[in-house]
């Protein structure tokens, strides 16, 4: 018990001060991110109408392929840790692609919800919600995906400079950078599957 650090703890304390300013802004963000969609989601359980919500099969594909997106994230440092640099970019571009589906089937979704009569801001507020939490939750998955790029770019260099890749792979530096995409990439996927299911269960 006494090794277990807790907020207030000087250890705990202590734990944050060592941590990588980019690792601390990463758990910032989430926690924000999660109060944001927690009060929007709050009011959409609020104010949802009694009848069942036509909820696309696009978004269930979504979730299928987010799930299947987050397993590959997990390669991520896998990869690097083997000086496997032709896979980390091949596990890199696999995301990528299931990143583009994941959007593609969001906007069938909206597309197939549109077509049904249920437009932004129309009568059923319920569907406004869903069109608002998607598409929040896709900026932010945008936000992950431009950050992939970055990462694709860095490890393109490394792959082709003979010099930079001695110094990548066994750069800590790198290694956060990569373990900051994976606990992103890992927190759009449970955050996505929060709002489908809600989506689901309203």
């Amino acid at each position: 018990m006494a090794n277990k650090q807790y907020p207030g703890d000087p250890n705990w304390i202590e734990s944050l001060r060592k941590m990588h300013p980019f690792k601390l802004a990463i758990y910032v963000a989430i926690i924000g991110i999660c109060v944001m969609f927690l009060f929007i989601n709050l009011g959409f359980m609020l104010t949802k109408n009694s009848h069942n919500l036509l909820i696309s099969k696009w978004f269930t594909v979504s979730s299928i392929l987010i799930l299947f997106s987050s397993f590959v994230a997990n390669q991520f440092k896998i990869q690097f840790k083997k000086d496997k640099v032709h896979n980390l970019l091949s596990f890199y571009y696999l995301s990528f692609f299931l990143g583009i589906c994941f959007g593609i089937t969001q906007f069938l979704g909206w597309k197939s919800m549109f077509l049904q009569g249920f437009t932004f801001g129309n009568s059923d507020i319920s569907y406004t919600y869903i069109y608002l939490l998607s598409g929040l939750h896709l900026l932010h998955f945008v936000g992950g995906m431009g950050y992939l790029i970055y990462l694709i770019i860095k490890t393109l260099k490394a792959k082709n400079d003979i010099v930079v890749r001695l110094v990548f792979s066994t750069d800590p530096y790198e290694y956060m950078l990569i373990e900051l995409l994976t606990i992103y990439w890992h927190f759009m996927a449970i955050l996505w599957f929060v709002l489908y299911f809600s989506f689901l269960l309203a």
